[in-house]
C-alpha cells in the first residue's frame, strides 16, 4: 500500500486527455498448452483498465474433434465482461472473419466460462479449419485476423507444437 498510494499521486497529477489514452499497448502471446492470447490494453486515467482481446484455444468439439475456438473478451477494472446471456446458448449465428486473406465462415456459440457467458467463434467447415491450422502452421510469426469489428496479430510461434500435443488430426 505504501508503494500504491505515491504511484496514485503521481497519476493524479497528469494532464488527462479523454482523446489519448494514458496507457495503450498490444501483447500477443505465443501458443503454450492450446492456448494463445491477442490483447489490447487501455486506461485514461491511470487507475482505470480496460483489456479487450481475443483469446485462440485447440480444444476438442463435442463429437472429439479437434477444433479451434476464439473467444474475444472484455476486461473491465478487473472483471471479465458478459457478451451474451444465459437465454443465448442454444443459438448458432454466422458469421465471416479474415485469416489472411481469406474469408472463412464462422459459427458464434454463446457459452460459460469461469461464471461469465461469452462468446465463441469456431469455422463452420473443416475446410475452414484445416485452412486456419495449415496458415498457422506455416506462418512464420503470426497472422492477420479480422472480423467487421477488430483486426489482431495471432502469433503462429508454437502453434504447430500446441496441435500435435493436443492430438493433432488424430485417426
Amino acid at each position: 500500500m505504501k508503494i500504491l498510494l505515491p504511484i496514485i499521486a503521481l497519476l493524479l497529477t497528469l494532464p488527462i486527455n479523454a482523446s489519448e489514452p494514458l496507457l495503450s499497448k498490444w501483447d500477443e502471446t505465443n501458443w503454450k498448452d492450446g492456448v494463445a492470447y491477442s490483447s489490447y490494453t487501455e486506461s485514461i486515467t491511470g487507475i482505470d483498465l480496460e483489456i479487450w482481446g481475443v483469446e485462440s484455444k485447440i480444444n476438442h468439439s463435442k463429437d472429439n474433434q479437434q477444433r479451434l475456438y476464439f473467444t474475444p473478451f472484455l476486461i473491465r477494472n478487473g472483471a471479465q465482461v458478459a457478451t451474451c446471456n444465459a437465454s443465448k446458448t442454444d443459438d448458432v449465428d454466422n458469421f465471416v472473419w479474415k485469416f489472411g486473406k481469406q474469408n472463412i465462415a464462422m459459427l458464434r456459440h454463446c457459452n460459460l466460462s469461469s461464471g461469465v457467458y461469452v462468446y465463441s467463434y469456431t469455422p463452420a467447415s473443416n475446410q475452414g479449419a484445416n485452412y486456419i491450422v495449415s496458415l498457422l502452421k506455416k506462418a512464420k510469426t503470426s497472422i492477420s485476423v479480422s472480423d467487421s469489428d477488430f483486426t489482431i496479430t495471432l502469433k503462429s510461434v508454437g502453434f504447430t507444437k500446441s496441435w500435435n500435443n493436443f492430438g493433432g488430426n488424430a485417426l
